[in-house]
């Protein structure tokens, strides 16, 4: 299944978008507000090199991975495709902060968003796929789940990240932002990994999949 959507990362880019928007109009950069917006190329180009790796790459890994299990195909072989952009995504937002906060040449925080966004989409793709895969008779109320948790995300961010970057400084609010990102990023990959077929197991018996008269696992 390939997920094509390069904007899957936009609600968490709005701290690197908030950031830029409040930093490169000042000097050392002095540009002007509508150049400010040419910075988000480098995310649009990082989300669109997810588009392979979240949608064919993906698929490639659990395909796989259901040879290696016998043909039996489990949802959660596609939590695997997670690893590289969890590494890439959340090393970009450290370099755009770090970078940002040393005031250096803009290539550096532009090479950081482009992580970011990499990292940002092929991790929502992954997401997505897992959901559908796990619960393919409700896809749609499945996405929904995604779809409102990740604009609560956007919703906090919006809101707190400017008041968050000045109380705690550039530095150590975008260390900070790492730190959380890996550990939802690696509990959420192991917890899935090591009960996500017990949850669909509860969930068909009790959940949503028991009321449509779904009872068998997908």
């Amino acid at each position: 299944m390939i997920v094509k959507n390069p904007t899957d990362g936009r609600n968490r880019n709005i701290v690197v978008q908030l950031t830029s928007s409040r930093t490169f109009i000042k000097p050392p950069y002095n540009w002007a507000l509508h150049d400010v917006g040419l910075l988000s190329i480098a995310g649009f180009i990082g989300s669109i090199l997810a588009i392979f790796f979240g949608g064919k790459l993906l698929d490639l890994i659990s395909n796989r991975l259901t040879i290696i299990n016998h043909g039996r195909r489990e949802p959660e072989t596609r939590i695997y495709g997670i690893v590289i952009p969890a590494i890439i995504g959340p090393m970009g937002i450290l370099i755009f902060g770090l970078t940002v906060a040393a005031k250096s040449f803009w290539v550096g925080p532009a090479f950081g968003y482009g992580m970011q966004g990499f990292g940002l989409t092929a991790v929502s793709n992954v997401v997505v796929t897992y959901a559908v895969d796990s619960y393919l008779p409700l896809a749609g109320e499945a996405l929904v789940v995604v779809f409102v948790i990740r604009g609560i995300t956007g919703t906090v961010l919006a809101l707190y990240s400017v008041d968050w970057i000045e109380a705690a400084g550039e530095r150590q609010a975008f260390g900070q932002m790492v730190g959380i990102q890996y550990f939802v990023l690696i509990t959420g990959a192991v917890a899935f990994l090591l009960w996500g077929k017990k949850i669909r197991m509860m969930t068909a018996q009790y959940g949503p999949m028991a009321w449509e008269g779904h009872g068998r696992l997908h």
